[in-house]
């Protein structure tokens, strides 16, 4: 048995506050145990009731009451009293009980074990006599319950002062949940940290995971892995029918069952999905009754089930009633969409196998093309559409080509625009899109697929049909504006790219930040002025549309970084190089190979001003995996080669400047090392000792930047300081 030391702490240190502790949470939170660890530790008689149904009969109940304070040390009068009331009269025995109690004079722990099952006023009237009567002299009470209600505490008398503990406080924590493990076969501590999380720290179901997992064991020696310890749900389930489900009403169960295809339940929500009222009332009594059901707010409006519970729940009304769970996953997807609220209603959508209103609802929810978290969730509910459902909503197609290519994944990408192709759509799109025909060119410019030459095609076809007052129009300009760049015409491209620029829909910051850091980046190619108002208008639009995780925004902090290196702020430099390198490995512009090519220069020009050039390397060299990707390259090619350039004249100073530390001896072992000689003979020929000799060659290799005798001298022949 696992002792609940904080927990019992936690009981001590209330004790000696309050005259009355209550302990309510449904079935299976370990109440019962905890007081008896709690009672035994302490050395107060104790008096423990254990109620059931015969309890709501108050004369009885006072009998039971009565029969247990004997244990308590009290005058021998109210000894006979307390003896005399189980066969009393039923009409007096109350009374008789409370007066007898106001006799107790010394400290004594009353335990009302199962609270819930006193349900009559009269029998609940004398519980709460019970509790007020013993305040006075020291009788302390202490309730389980699984309802929190059971007893009406706001209706105690002024001064009766109680604490309270639930489910969070009774819940096993981890530690305790490792104690209980270590009694059985070793488990991994992530086997342990699973199965806290999907009991949620409820006690009886760690127990009876750990029971599964021992049997398992013992079944499978070797066993104990997560799925096979948290997997195992017989004994589980087989609680909370027994416990839970076989005490409740037809009705009862019916509603449970039903609503448990809800991860989340409101009073009108379960109304429309079971086409009936009254759900608040029942959420609110199941609530109190410890049926597992959780509050989410203090309104008492939103709740939700116990995790175990509710995938015990789920199992038996697919056993039930197969195929009910589906229509039930549509009536909460309508009633979500009514209400506003798109995300959940496309998760019951897709739940309940209505795919078409699932892809109408994404194509609404991701018109601003979302990133970070969103475009995960995004990406998650477009994997489970099928390509039939694509080619049926086209402009989710083209959303599903942007959704992947923002993620990294241009085969997913082109894919989805394939499919989009195939369709024929008149009008403009739910979207904004002037039209199909246009969102296809939008996309296509912008991930150009077929090389730098056809985005400008492809762009220009995209501005000519997204018409002013069209969201996307700013995107298609960008696009062109970008084409321009790519192609080597910086005047088009700065008009292009300041159209773009200017305020629009909210949708279009990402296309508004994407030309202002292209028109940055070509002020800073150009050596002009106005880099840096460009550079942080595009990362103002960044950081206040929580565009921080978009892969566009790569080429925002990049010429940000090259900005700062400029003015010579470094630390600036270096934090904004690094947000769009992490933007760079996740989730990658792979989609958009030009912009992966663009970014990379840029970088490589910042490494270079902060005097990094081995960064500045590594940066040429992803920006020719870059262009490898693409059909045709425009100027991206120069671009690259022009940064080679430079690294290679900064590695000439570099070297030349290296050169110049050489020592006079130095460069004497350096003119042998083209010889056959070996160190020793080297040393010889100089008239130096060996050792000597080898201090001089490791200072020439570390000034040349060499590692071998080779390389050495290779670099002197550069330098001049070797004939050629």
């Amino acid at each position: 048995m696992v002792r609940r030391n904080k927990l019992l702490a936690r009981l001590d240190a209330v004790a000696g506050q309050v005259p009355l502790i209550v302990l309510a949470a449904p079935a299976g939170y370990g109440k019962t145990t905890a007081l008896r660890q709690w009672a035994a530790a302490g050395d107060r008689p104790l008096a423990w009731v254990s109620l059931d149904a015969s309890d709501d009969d108050p004369a009885r109940l006072a009998g039971h009451l009565a029969a247990a304070l004997q244990a308590v040390p009290a005058p021998a009068a109210t000894a006979d009293q307390l003896a005399l009331i189980p066969a009393t009269e039923p009409a007096t025995a109350p009374g008789r009980l409370l007066r007898a109690l106001r006799e107790l004079r010394e400290p004594a722990l009353l335990v009302l074990d199962d609270v819930q099952n006193v349900l009559s006023p009269e029998s609940v009237a004398l519980v709460r006599g019970v509790i007020e009567s013993g305040n006075p002299h020291g009788l302390q009470v202490a309730v389980a319950s699984r309802s929190r209600h059971a007893l009406a505490l706001t209706g105690l008398r002024t001064g009766i002062r109680h604490a309270e503990l639930g489910r969070e406080e009774l819940r096993f924590s981890e530690a305790e949940s490792r104690q209980l493990f270590a009694t059985g076969p070793r488990w991994e501590p992530d086997t342990v940290r699973a199965v806290q999380r999907r009991t949620e720290g409820w006690v009886a179901g760690i127990f009876l995971a750990a029971l599964a997992g021992r049997q398992d064991s013992r079944d499978h020696p070797g066993a104990g892995s997560a799925a096979t310890i948290a997997g195992d749900d017989v004994f589980i389930a087989d609680y909370f029918r027994d416990e839970l489900l076989a005490t409740e009403a037809p009705e009862s169960v019916r509603f449970l069952l039903r609503t448990s295809a809800l991860e989340q339940m409101s009073g009108p929500l379960c109304d429309a999905l079971l086409d009936r009222s009254g759900s608040a009332v029942r959420l609110a009594d199941a609530e109190r009754r410890g049926l597992f059901v959780v509050p989410l707010d203090r309104e008492g409006e939103w709740y939700r089930y116990h995790r175990l519970f509710r995938e015990m729940l789920l199992s038996e009304l697919r056993r039930r009633e197969p195929g009910e769970e589906i229509r039930l996953h549509r009536r909460a997807a309508a009633w979500y969409e009514r209400e506003g609220r798109p995300e959940p209603a496309i998760t019951h959508a897709l739940a309940g196998g209505d795919e078409l209103t699932a892809a109408r609802m994404i194509n609404g929810l991701s018109r601003d093309l979302p990133s970070g978290a969103r475009l995960a969730r995004v990406r998650g509910w477009l994997g489970r559409l099928d390509d039939d459902t694509l080619v049926a909503c086209p402009p989710v197609a083209v959303t599903a080509g942007w959704i992947w290519a923002l993620s990294g994944d241009p085969v997913r990408a082109q894919s989805s625009l394939l499919l989009a192709e195939k369709a024929k759509v008149a009008g403009g799109l739910p979207d904004g899109s002037s039209s199909l025909e246009s969102a296809v060119a939008t996309f296509t410019a912008l991930s150009c697929p077929l090389g730098v030459d056809r985005m400008v095609k492809d762009a220009r076809t995209a501005v000519r049909l997204e018409l002013p007052g069209s969201p996307w129009r700013s995107t298609a300009l960008a696009a062109l504006g970008v084409a321009h760049v790519l192609t080597g015409q910086p005047e088009p491209a700065v008009k292009e790219l300041t159209a773009a620029a200017e305020p629009g829909h909210d949708g279009q910051r990402l296309a508004a930040a994407l030309a202002h850091a292209e028109l940055a980046m070509l002020t800073l190619e150009q050596g002009e002025r106005g880099a840096e108002a460009h550079a942080q208008a595009s990362l103002d639009l960044v950081e206040s549309g929580e565009l921080r995780e978009s892969v566009l925004a790569m080429l925002t902090y990049a010429v940000g970084a090259w900005v700062a290196a400029r003015r010579s702020d470094v630390e600036g430099a270096r934090r904004l190089a690094g947000a769009a390198q992490r933007l760079g490995a996740d989730p990658s512009p792979a989609a958009f190979p030009w912009l992966g090519a663009q970014v990379a220069v840029v970088l490589g020009r910042v490494s270079l001003e902060l005097g990094d050039p081995v960064a500045a390397r590594m940066r040429v060299d992803e920006a020719r995996q870059y262009l490898s990707r693409l059909l045709t390259d425009g100027i991206l090619q120069a671009r690259v080669e022009d940064l080679a350039e430079r690294l290679s004249r900064h590695d000439g100073r570099a070297l030349a400047s290296t050169a110049m530390s050489l020592t006079a001896a130095e460069v004497r072992v350096l003119q042998l090392l083209p010889t056959h000689l070996s160190l020793g003979e080297i040393a010889d020929e100089l008239h130096v000792s060996r050792n000597t000799v080898k201090t001089q060659v490791a200072a020439t290799y570390r000034k040349l930047g060499a590692g071998t005798r080779t390389a050495a001298v290779e670099r002197g022949r550069e330098l001049g300081l070797l004939p050629a």
